[in-house]
């Protein structure tokens, strides 16, 4: 499929939005890591087409750390109070495909665990989660989301905490108090969580 790579980035400059939009979700399902596709779909992001800067920020989202020069774009984009709220969930989910290479937007993306828009938290949570626990930070934020009054955010943020595994050893006593959720499945995810840091007595 690489042989097509060529062809779609220059079809990401079409006139036809249709078109573009097509190109920049071709390109996130081949998963190409070309830096000239990374540099288009950043450019992308400033479409005026909502459908465009949506699919290439889910492009960048699939081709994952190698589109890390993507960074600083999709902070703005996820920053932007104006922009649809579908782009800015697919921008922090791009940023946290790109992982540990995405830590600049860390600050960001704990300011927005109190967004209004449920989608918008539980983007940032899973964002976090991909990202880790070297920035400073992300450990304690997602402790206290682990106590938020939505459900959904609490199981996600007990997900996030698990896979960060060996790094959120400082939140066991958070994951302990989760295994009394009035949520089963907030139990037996936060379980699991305190499974994968290796701290089995706790359970």
């Amino acid at each position: 499929m690489k042989e097509v790579v060529p062809s779609l980035v220059e079809a990401l400059k079409d006139r036809d939005v249709s078109v573009r939009t097509s190109a920049a979700d071709s390109l996130g399902r081949i998963g190409v890591k070309t830096e000239a596709a990374v540099t288009t779909l950043i450019e992308a992001l400033n479409d005026e087409n909502i459908m465009e800067r949506q699919c290439a920020a889910y492009s960048l989202e699939k081709i994952g750390v190698e589109a890390k020069k993507a960074v600083p774009s999709l902070i703005n984009v996820f920053e932007d109070k104006n922009e649809d709220k579908i782009v800015r969930y697919c921008a922090a989910s791009a940023l946290g495909a790109i992982g540990k290479e995405a830590r600049k937007a860390v600050p960001f993306l704990i300011k927005a665990l109190i967004d209004e828009d449920r989608n918008i938290c539980i983007s940032s949570v899973n964002a976090l989660g991909q990202i880790g626990a070297e920035e400073k930070g992300v450990v304690p934020a997602l402790a206290k989301t682990l106590k938020h009054d939505n459900e959904l955010i609490r199981k996600v943020s007990a997900y996030a905490l698990g896979n960060i595994g060996e790094e959120s050893k400082e939140v066991v006593p958070a994951l302990v108090e989760a295994l009394k959720d009035k949520s089963n499945v907030v139990r037996n995810i936060a379980a699991e969580a305190l499974r994968k840091i290796g701290r089995n007595e706790y359970i």
